[in-house]
């Protein structure tokens, strides 16, 4: 952590140095550090150093309301100096911040944020982590402003390229003609998945647009982006590109949020703009008939990750807080009705799997995957997939497949506060902690939410709702439109999650004028069956009439791709 520059002489300096290099190894070493820290304190009780660590050493060990008495009486004594120490009181005013979002108070530690950034406006650490608050109550407008001065400087170390870059950062201002932007992920897996929806519709901006991103999506994002992106993993070489620039802009793809200007009511609903190879979907489905067929019969496929994909400890606070120990998970593995998949990778969390019971254990063939494009195929087979806050998450909502998401008691800005949708995923359902720490009662609500899915067996009415959607073909070739929306409505009635009756009442939606509702129920009838051409191309032609040229591309290179599995006609 980041000590502000104290000047006044600490009481025992051995001793808080000591402390302050035990507090580099994070969590592992806080309890040592508190100790000395505590001895500090008893010889000299105002010394504004110390308390300031021992709150961060108390938090690291989820002791948070002992944490923010720390905090309190740390600032109060930084205010009381003369003349009082501005360093301190920003970075005690931010420590509160965090302590109360830690103990669920959102709006307290908005506040606290705000004191931090007033006494130090251009403090990046203090810019984020206003942004970070705001963010999380919908306010997105500011929060993403915030989000991009932090990172305006931001060189592309994060994927090795050392230096600044050599281009103007694009703020959303109007291009010339011909101009190229690149594109850079700039945090992590999670937020290239979420924001790769936006790449396609830059296009109409840009002459080119090319992403630099992690190995790891290359293959799904080119995939599913088509040539209109490229996709690149090597950095450029900065000294070249100042002598003959390849690109006219760049932009952190995190910023690109601040000049949409989205809010939580206006984001577009693009969902499913990540797509699997329809080879690999269709040759993991015959893997998976088979174990079935060898072992009976077919049973609810569910995918799970309990973890992030650390090498060995957590790499940082918030990996080791979203983390589901995987033996909570037994009452819900001996589930004799579902065929558990692993879709998790890393080998801290894999680890975990030699304590379960072999009888327990999912499937483990994601061993196989090399990248997240074989993951996709993979999970595109699943009925539904319950993850910790990881990757595979954001990729099996952008897929617009079932997701079941875990949430640690105090949330991501992402996932906004107490919220059990979320807008950037139609098909995920959030499942928070109720209280700091504990999975087993979450885990409790998962085995209850999961009882309907299991109790459900081929669907009596389906053979009615199939009457009803011969009816509504029948109805819309005789041009008798209404009657036509009326039969796919009761389809869907008697057949909510049936993709070919999305598809039909998408149809007549549009031959209506009726757009927006047109495209939702064609988007639908993709969530609930990917490989539904006729659907993927009927959004394609919807979105070309609109002039989303761009989002067209994508989904009718994907009627394109999946054109052999055909669908039943609607």
């Amino acid at each position: 952590m980041n000590e502000p520059d104290f000047v006044g002489v600490v009481a025992d300096v051995a001793i808080f140095d000591e402390a302050v290099c035990l507090m580099k190894e994070k969590s592992a070493k806080a309890a040592q550090a508190e100790t000395l820290l505590r001895r500090v304190l008893e010889s000299a009780p105002d010394d504004v150093p110390a308390w300031h660590l021992l709150q961060h050493s108390l938090r690291l060990q989820w002791r948070f309301v002992e944490a923010l008495a720390a905090a309190d009486k740390g600032l109060a004594l930084a205010q009381a100096l003369s003349p009082a120490r501005a360093d301190y009181v920003a970075a005690l005013h931010t420590a509160r911040s965090l302590l109360l979002h830690d103990l669920g108070r959102p709006a307290a530690a908005l506040i606290a944020a705000h004191e931090a950034l007033q006494l130090e406006p251009d403090n990046g650490d203090f810019q984020l982590n206003l942004a970070h608050a705001l963010l999380m109550g919908g306010d997105w407008k500011r929060g993403f402003e915030l989000y991009r001065a932090r990172w305006a400087q931001w060189s592309l170390s994060s994927l090795h390229a050392d230096g600044v870059p050599p281009w103007p950062m694009w703020y959303g201002e109007r291009p010339r003609a011909g101009d190229a932007l690149l594109v850079f992920a700039d945090r992590s897996l999670c937020d290239t998945l979420q924001l790769a929806r936006e790449l396609p519709a830059l296009r109409a901006c840009f002459a080119s647009v090319t992403l630099l991103c992690e190995p790891a999506t290359q293959r799904l994002l080119q995939h599913s982006l088509g040539p209109g992106v490229t996709c690149i993993v090597e950095p450029p070489d900065l000294a070249r590109e100042r002598s003959s620039p390849s690109w006219q802009w760049y932009l952190p793809l995190m910023s690109l949020l601040a000049v949409m200007a989205y809010t939580p009511q206006t984001l577009p609903q693009c969902v499913p703009y990540l797509f699997a190879d329809p080879a690999r979907v269709r040759t993991w489905g015959e893997r998976l008939a088979q174990h079935e067929q060898a072992h009976g019969r077919r049973k609810l496929r569910v995918g799970l990750v309990w973890g992030g994909q650390s090498e060995e400890k957590p790499k940082n606070e918030i990996e080791r807080r979203r983390n589901v120990p995987l033996r909570l998970f037994a009452a819900l593995l001996a589930r004799s009705n579902v065929l558990w998949v692993s879709l998790q990778q890393g080998p801290a969390r894999l680890a975990e799997l030699a304590d379960l019971d072999a009888a327990l254990r999912p499937l483990p063939w994601v061993a196989e995957c090399a990248d997240l494009a074989d993951t996709a195929a993979l999970a595109a087979n699943l009925d539904l997939v319950i993850s910790a806050d990881s990757a595979v998450a954001h990729l099996v909502g952008a897929m617009g497949r079932p997701v079941w998401l875990l949430n640690r008691f105090e949330s991501a800005w992402r996932w906004m506060w107490r919220c059990q949708d979320t807008p950037w995923y139609p098909t995920m359902r959030i499942f928070s902690q109720t209280r700091f720490g504990d999975w087993t009662e979450l885990l409790g609500r998962v085995e209850v939410a999961l009882e309907p899915l299991l109790a459900r067996q081929p669907d009596a009415n389906i053979l009615v709702a199939q009457r009803a959607l011969q009816a509504g073909v029948a109805q819309r070739l005789a041009g008798r439109i209404d009657q036509a929306e009326a039969a796919y409505r009761v389809a869907l009635t008697l057949a909510p999650d049936w993709a070919p009756a999305h598809y039909g009442l998408g149809n007549v939606l549009r031959e209506q004028g009726r757009s927006a509702e047109a495209e939702a129920a064609c988007r639908q009838a993709l969530c609930l069956q990917p490989d539904m051409s006729p659907a993927a191309g009927s959004l394609a032609q919807m979105l070309q009439t609109q002039g989303r040229r761009h989002e067209a591309e994508v989904y009718g290179r994907q009627a394109l791709l999946h054109a052999p599995a055909c669908s039943p006609k609607s």
